[in-house]
């Protein structure tokens, strides 16, 4: 894998999303009464009166009708997978070295292998910003690909490492090449932040998934103690939790 940025890829080229298919039929979402033609775009049903829309399903790739409810959860769904990110430190001879080696891994499975060796090379070199944008990348591969789950407790690592002081690596070049030295080799409590960007994310998951902020704080405890302990992180998850999901911080 390459750690140079140069060598990055586009997200949607990595991992591109399938033709759309028309699903559009002749019949009312609401009624299921045959309409006088398809509709190409929003329109009254002439039987039930109901509003028609035509949207595109981001999960089936499916362009079909819906009826009102439908077309705000699609709204909702579309807000779920717009990427944060544009491109990942993994190019396209990443993930063919690695499909070699693995012949049944997946193209997406291919993705994650490559981050989550990288994630190993900066636990190991203790740059753990650069560890953890690597977890950041895992989380919006997971969403990206529509494992929302998956891609929640990644957002919750990523939330957790920002309040234990997650300090970026430097970046030089010696002798032609690009090379990174821990801008701080510990963990630094003193350097704790929050990322809106990460925190709303991790909120409209939850209300995406119908899971209450409380009980999404449990579910992960036993995970981010595992975290904690493999990357001896100097704040439990316990006092952590309070700091992510505050109400009076930005």
């Amino acid at each position: 894998m390459n750690e140079d940025n140069s060598h990055w890829a586009d997200l949607t080229d990595l991992l591109p999303d399938p033709p759309v298919k028309d699903e559009r039929t002749q019949t009312c979402p609401s009624c299921k009464d045959v309409l006088p033609k398809v509709p190409g775009a929003k329109t009254k049903c002439p039987h039930c009166g109901e509003f028609i829309y035509v949207r595109t399903d981001p999960d089936s790739s499916s362009r079909r009708l819906v009826n009102e409810t439908e077309a705000m959860r699609l709204e909702k769904l579309w807000t779920i997978r717009r990427p944060l990110i544009q491109s990942l430190p993994v190019n396209e001879s990443d993930i063919q070295q690695i499909r070699l080696q693995h012949p049944e891994a997946s193209r997406v499975d291919a993705v994650k292998l490559a981050l989550c060796s990288l994630a190993q090379v900066y636990s190991e070199r203790h740059m753990w910003g650069l560890f953890r944008n690597t977890y950041f990348e895992l989380a919006e591969v997971e969403r990206r690909t529509r494992s929302y789950d998956s891609a929640l407790w990644y957002y919750f690592d990523v939330n957790y490492l920002d309040q234990n002081g997650a300090d970026n690596a430097t970046e030089f070049i010696s002798n032609g090449a690009v090379q990174w030295i821990p801008a701080d080799p510990e963990w630094n409590n003193n350097l704790a932040f929050r990322a809106p960007a990460v925190i709303e994310i991790t909120l409209d998951l939850l209300n995406f998934l119908d899971l209450e902020i409380s009980s999404a704080i449990r579910q992960y405890e036993e995970r981010g103690e595992a975290l904690r302990g493999s990357l001896e992180l100097p704040l439990k998850w316990s006092n952590a939790s309070p700091k992510v999901f505050a109400r009076d911080e930005s």
